[in-house]
């Protein structure tokens, strides 16, 4: 029998979210059947989360501060695969909700694909980039509820903890596609998960120095300049003095290269409209 992790990282996260996310999660377990033993994993990097009582396996991590979401999300990959001996780490998003079948289809595609990183669909908005209707494959997966094999995260690591918040997924998407492994969305495993909020600066700001993190991991200077301007305009930073330094880019190969979606700067991938 495969047996599942299911992991969430929670900040400060509303108990009647985290309720909706419990029940979901025990309905779509319960479709499983005996397919899979599932237990679920989650480490606070707020105040003590809330969750309800639960019909699986739960097990919280210690605190350790608020690494950001790579950090906490490499910790829940070494808890799942190195000690509890998972073979699948399905990560969620605190504010979302499963299908009843989500966790089924992506097991299904890990049956299908069992070295490929597979994204859940978002409902009711689903992000706009490119997938190929009849395999799934796409250039980057959400890390807000996306599934990530042992075998993958053997090969070619976890996250790269330098991006605090975004960005993290689609470097290990690039990551991923560069190793020689795909990148798939799964069209029938539905996650809810509310995109569209309220402008704010601050969440901007966290956009743009991850993507400047991106731009100057991969070698696309005119991206970091980009960014950086768009930072002072912001306000938030007075000169580029401020900013938060970048560390030493890694070596470049051209299949690096090849798996970038710099040349699609909205998406960083190709959009499906």
């Amino acid at each position: 029998m495969m047996k599942l992790a299911v992991g969430v990282i929670t900040y400060n996260a509303q108990p009647a979210g985290l309720a909706m996310l419990a029940r979901s999660l025990d309905v779509a377990v319960a479709a499983l059947g005996s397919r899979a033993e599932v237990v679920l994993v989650s480490v606070d990097h707020g105040e003590p989360a809330a969750w309800p009582a639960l019909s699986l396996p739960h097990e919280v991590l210690p605190r350790a501060g608020n690494p950001g979401f790579a950090g906490g999300a490499n910790r829940l990959l070494a808890h799942a695969f190195e000690a509890i001996d998972c073979d699948l780490l399905v990560l969620a998003n605190p504010d979302g909700a499963f299908h009843p079948r989500c966790l089924a289809a992506l097991l299904d595609a890990h049956s299908r694909y069992p070295t490929d990183l597979l994204e859940a669909r978002q409902f009711p908005e689903e992000h706009p980039k490119h997938y190929d209707p009849l395999d799934g494959r796409t250039d980057w997966a959400s890390g807000a509820c996306m599934a990530l094999p042992r075998a993958l995260v053997r090969q070619v690591g976890g996250f790269d903890d330098r991006f605090f918040m975004y960005m993290e997924d689609i470097d290990l998407s690039w990551r991923t596609r560069a190793a020689g492994f795909a990148v798939r969305l799964v069209r029938d495993a539905l996650f809810m998960h509310d995109v569209i909020r309220p402008h704010d600066p601050k969440r901007h700001a966290m956009l743009l120095l991850a993507r400047r993190q991106l731009a100057h991991k991969w070698h696309a200077a005119s991206f970091v300049a980009q960014a950086e301007a768009e930072l002072l305009r912001g306000g938030l930073f007075h000169h580029r003095g401020e900013l938060p330094p970048l560390g030493t880019p890694e070596p470049h190969t051209v299949r690096q290269w090849q798996v970038t979606g710099f040349d699609h700067p909205s998406h960083l991938a190709p959009a499906r409209w």
